[in-house]
């Protein structure tokens, strides 16, 4: 009798796997079938390790990967939670959790948070070009703990997981490396079933290159979408320079043995070294790690959004090749901006977070040492909002349409803010002035008028 229902559990196991790559190891832990993985993964460098952070919606799962040259294997899952309101994220405020590909770009502490974020947080690089290219809006979204037992779909938009598990991400995450990929559900398929698409797409990287070191015009834009002009003010200049070389004297080139491509719906993700190779003297300037965006188009391969995820100081400091420099030198520009708005509305966010949770000292760290309010100093400032919050039995302030505004080291953040208590609710303007201290965004003065 025993055999027969063992003989039994096996056809069923075997029929439902025919459906579903997955299988019950010895100790009942679901586990994938050795040649099924998820839809994300195309191919990435064979002579480093990789690890990977999945996080799918509709089960609130959190999963983690590893890539070590020639396999992928699940290192962990678990139950994570995220945006209270279902679908993909677009707008800012909308309490979604975006879809895509993001990379983490900075890292922050429990000192540095409101308690609400636990034991720390990783924020993500959204929006991204792809996201910016899609008109996908939005801020500060972040994996972080949690500082109660998490519940399924309550965070704002963010990723969130208890304290335990972020703690064991940590030493797996690796900022401006380890991608964070977040899908409502996965697809699983067999193992090198992207090569083709793979081997089309490093051609397609290898012909920018070979467009910039001895292409046209015409040649260079033929590697992207019509709907998408790439930045090429450098164009002429870099022209004009290249007919002034001897021949051969230099070539754009691509590592690609360091080219990672993931997967997310019908867009691929390639990430890959860059360099410029002086041939003459043999010399390799590194100029950072790419970051395009691709979709193929009948079958072709095409450019549809990209930006640096790493920029070398290489390019502040060499000499060489001033016109492919000068171009890299106006993304610096343009991505030092983009990192100064995402900084700055992420202060804003932790600002609210620490306000809404009546947490005074995350909310004074948000504050600049030199903060004056008329005759009020930061101190007395604090001690006032302290007093404040001790009338409420909640609080909630939120911010809608931000404006930001940066010149030099000084900053004006418009919005109009909510407010909302048990016994007091408010809208109207609120203007911020930050200025730079220790290298952060700090609040150095506040105005506001009631609507």
């Amino acid at each position: 009798m025993f055999r027969f229902i063992r003989l039994y559990l096996i056809i069923i196991l075997f029929l439902y796997s025919l459906f579903l790559p997955i299988y019950l190891d010895a100790a009942g832990n679901i586990k994938l079938f050795d040649n099924k993985i998820p839809d994300i993964f195309v191919s990435a460098p064979a002579n480093d390790t990789y690890y990977f952070i999945l996080v799918e919606k509709n089960s609130q799962t959190l999963y983690l990967y590893s890539y070590d040259g020639s396999s992928y294997k699940q290192i962990l899952n678990t139950s994570c939670s995220t945006g209270k309101v279902k679908g993909a994220k677009i707008a800012q405020g909308d309490q979604k959790t975006p879809e895509g590909i993001y990379f983490f770009d900075n890292k922050y502490n429990a000192k540095q948070l409101a308690a609400i974020y636990g034991n720390g947080a990783f924020s993500m690089d959204f929006p991204n070009s792809l996201d910016r290219f899609l008109q996908i809006d939005g801020s500060a979204i972040w994996l972080h703990g949690a500082n109660k037992k998490i519940k399924s779909t309550d965070s704002n938009g963010c990723i969130v997981v208890d304290n335990s598990i972020l703690d064991k991400l940590k030493k797996y995450i690796t900022l401006k490396k380890t991608p964070i990929i977040v899908v409502d559900k996965i697809n699983y398929i067999k193992k090198k079933s992207y090569k083709k698409e793979a081997e089309e797409i490093l051609s397609l990287i290898s012909k920018t290159n070979n467009a910039i070191e001895s292409g046209t015009y015409q040649d260079y834009l033929s590697c992207y979408s019509s709907k998408f002009l790439p930045d090429i003010t450098w164009w002429i200049e870099w022209i004009n320079y290249r007919k002034n070389l001897k021949k051969d004297a230099i070539l754009n080139s691509v590592k690609e043995d360091n080219i990672l491509i993931l997967k997310y719906k019908d867009f691929y993700i390639a990430v890959f070294d860059q360099y410029i190779k002086l041939k003459n003297s043999g010399e390799q300037i590194y100029t950072g790690k790419e970051k395009k965006f691709i979709k193929f188009n009948d079958k072709k391969p095409l450019i549809i959004s990209e930006e640096p995820l790493i920029i070398s100081k290489n390019l502040t400091e060499t000499k060489k090749s001033p016109a492919l420099i000068a171009a890299y030198s106006k993304l610096i520009q343009k991505t030092n901006q983009q990192a100064e708005t995402k900084a700055i509305k992420e202060r804003i966010n932790l600002w609210l977070a620490a306000w809404s949770s009546k947490d005074i000292n995350s909310y004074a760290k948000c504050y600049s040492e030199k903060f004056r309010s008329g005759s009020m100093k930061l101190d007395k400032w604090l001690k006032n909002k302290k007093e404040i919050n001790k009338q409420y039995k909640f609080i909630k302030v939120t911010a809608e349409n931000i404006k930001i505004n940066i010149e030099n080291n000084q900053c004006i953040v418009t919005f109009i803010q909510k407010y909302s208590s048990d016994a007091y609710k408010a809208k109207g303007i609120k203007t911020l002035t930050l200025i730079r201290e220790n290298n952060e965004w700090k609040i150095y003065q506040e105005g506001w008028k009631k609507l």
